[in-house]
């Protein structure tokens, strides 16, 4: 898979996690941004303090006043807003995006008259912060970052004239540039994350042999499939068990033995549809579920096939192979502990009247 597919994949993951999840995070981005609103009141607050007891030139400071007035009015618009847009993806960061950039113009606007002399640092910062929100927006928030950047060097154009343009062009193009650098790097350590995680997960739910359901792994995914089954849909279990194999091993040694696993475990993929439920429950014990109506003479033909192909195998100087099988037919929404034993049952049946067969119980 190429690096772009990757990304798309990741982003793709990432939309649907923000559909999946709109609710929780309206409701957790119009809670943040009440917080963001009071965390600044009272920076504005202790800054102006500070400008009081030890700075000598008060009169630039008046225009602060703006954006804190901004925010105490947006702290209360917030309270009768907020409840009614909370549950609202679409309102809620359409408000929230528009207080941000409302009181982003309004910190510039006074950052921009008490630095006359350098350019204004609020705008270009916002534009990095600006990155990290709305991960599944990418497009929304490049031109939203385009449209801070044009802001920025107009105010300081009108307040500063030409002086700074080119310097100002420059800083908006690497912020730009920084924060898109910034999105890939989360979305390839996202990527990296999600693989890292899938590849665990796969690994903790594999036999690592065959590459078939463990034990645990392939008894919780058939509980999943039978519980919402209802009476008369059909589900039909299949238990295989290696006649003699210790034999096998003691004969040919372990290594050989292993290899006659695998090569069951191929065997028995070629034998069943990939949304069939194959597990390795044992040392020599295999389980199949199959979910849904089988064709006619399915179970006899299917069977006989298997019984055929493993005796016909040949691994290294071992040969001759056979396994007894024990089948479950159901239709009457039993449970997977039920359908296994009579599975078992079935199969206890096989060994005891000769091996190399298999033997259909029903759960009636």
């Amino acid at each position: 898979m190429s690096m772009l597919q990757r990304f798309v994949d990741s982003y793709d993951d990432s939309e649907y996690y923000f559909s999946a999840n709109e609710k929780i995070l309206s409701q957790s981005n119009v809670k943040t941004q009440g917080e963001v609103i009071v965390f600044s009141l009272f920076l504005y607050i202790f800054y102006l303090i500070y400008a009081w007891l030890f700075l000598t030139e008060m009169n630039t400071l008046v225009a602060y006043i703006v954006p804190m007035a901004l925010l105490v009015g947006f702290n209360y618009l917030g309270s009768k807003v907020s409840p009614k847009i909370s549950d609202n993806i679409k309102l809620s960061r359409a408000y929230v995006l528009s207080v941000y950039t409302i009181l982003l113009i309004a910190a510039s606007y006074a950052d921009i008259v008490n630095h006359m002399d350098k350019p204004s640092l609020i705008i270009p910062m916002a534009i990095l912060v600006v990155s990290s929100l709305y991960m599944d927006r990418f497009v929304y928030v490049f031109w939203y970052k385009i449209f801070l950047g044009i802001v920025f060097m107009v105010m300081e154009c009108i307040f500063k004239g030409m002086t700074h343009f080119g310097q100002n062009f420059v800083v908006v193009m690497m912020v730009n540039f920084v924060a898109l650098f910034c999105y890939f790097a989360v979305m390839k350590n996202s990527m990296s994350s999600k693989e890292d995680s899938k590849a665990l997960e796969k690994k903790s739910q594999t036999d690592l042999l065959t590459n078939l359901l463990n034990k645990v792994s392939f008894e919780e995914r058939c509980r999943e499939y039978l519980s919402g089954r209802i009476i008369g849909a059909k589900a039909t279990m299949f238990i295989f068990d290696f006649d003699d194999f210790k034999l096998v091993n003691d004969n040919y040694g372990h290594q050989v033995g292993d290899e006659v696993l695998k090569n069951f475990a191929r065997i028995l993929r070629g034998y069943f549809h990939p949304t069939d439920i194959l597990g390795r429950i044992g040392g020599d014990e295999f389980m199949v579920l199959v979910m849904g109506e089988l064709p006619e003479d399915f179970l006899s033909k299917r069977c006989l096939a298997i019984e055929h192909e493993l005796k016909t195998s040949r691994i290294g100087d071992a040969a001759g192979f056979s396994c007894s099988i024990g089948i479950c037919e159901d239709t009457r929404a039993h449970s997977f502990e039920e359908m296994y034993n009579i599975a078992d049952s079935a199969l206890y049946e096989a060994k005891e009247t000769g091996k190399a067969k298999y033997v259909i119980k029903y759960g009636d």
